[in-house]
């Protein structure tokens, strides 16, 4: 969803949902996690996105002084807060859950990168994104060692990778130009034979008489009993005498 008067430009998605950085282009899915996964692998390992330099969105690819990002006012931790896209500069604004962007769970979604509110910065300044934010430190803050710490409601917290996280990253990074493949399973439906009983046929139906059966004095039926033969005709007129013993 992109809100009136955001400047693309420089972006690195454009409005088909194509990463234009990458050569060949990437065509990125419709959906918010997989953009930030694919963003992500640009800044940790595209050195055209060095963070030491650009300090790129985890968005648009834009350098931190291009697109500003800022929350929503409201009180919480930075996981439970959104982005205020009004009040924002990106180049691709897209709606995302910041909570499940904020962890890194597996080879498949591997990802941890999202926007926070720097532990150094005022509260009117752009938010940092978790894979910019040690180089934030370093360079807008001279902070060349130390953990780097972001503000999670009343607590300043330590941004940590995950264990695995950089090693999956970088398989998905490398793994970029492959389309996902979509296994279709084709059920192969098995039409049965219906078998039609020598009773049933249409040629037999001329063979085939009507009788009047009366169940009781007082419960009187019309049954239409097809017979096709003389050993049918003998067995119905025995079903029908079975009946009359429960009427």
């Amino acid at each position: 969803v992109e809100h009136e008067g955001t400047d693309r430009h420089g972006a690195a998605a454009d409005d088909s949902g194509v990463c234009t950085k990458c050569v060949p282009n990437v065509t990125l899915e419709a959906n918010g996690q997989r953009v930030l996964e694919h963003m992500g692998g640009h800044i940790l390992f595209d050195p055209a996105f060095s963070s030491a330099v650009q300090q790129p969105c985890g968005i648009c690819g834009r350098s931190y002084g291009l697109c500003k990002l800022h929350f929503k006012s409201s009180r919480g931790t930075s996981a439970a807060r959104q982005i205020d896209w009004a009040r924002s500069t990106c180049g691709s604004p897209m709606t995302f859950n910041m909570a499940y962007a904020s962890v890194s769970k597996d080879a498949d979604s591997p990802c941890s990168n999202h926007a926070v509110q720097c532990s150094l910065c005022d509260k009117i300044d752009p938010l940092v994104w978790t894979y910019n934010l040690a180089a934030h430190w370093q360079k807008d803050h001279g902070r060349p060692s130390g953990p780097a710490t972001y503000k999670s409601g009343e607590n300043h917290v330590e941004y940590k990778m995950g264990k695995n996280e950089l090693k999956w990253m970088k398989v998905k990074w490398n793994n970029r130009f492959q389309k996902s493949k979509t296994t279709k399973n084709k059920s192969k439906s098995k039409h049965s034979t219906l078998q039609i009983s020598v009773a049933h046929k249409s040629s037999m139906a001329l063979r085939c008489v009507a009788k009047y059966v009366e169940l009781s004095p007082s419960q009187p039926c019309h049954l239409h009993l097809l017979f096709s033969d003389v050993a049918s005709e003998n067995a119905a007129i025995n079903s029908t005498q079975e009946l009359r013993r429960y009427v």
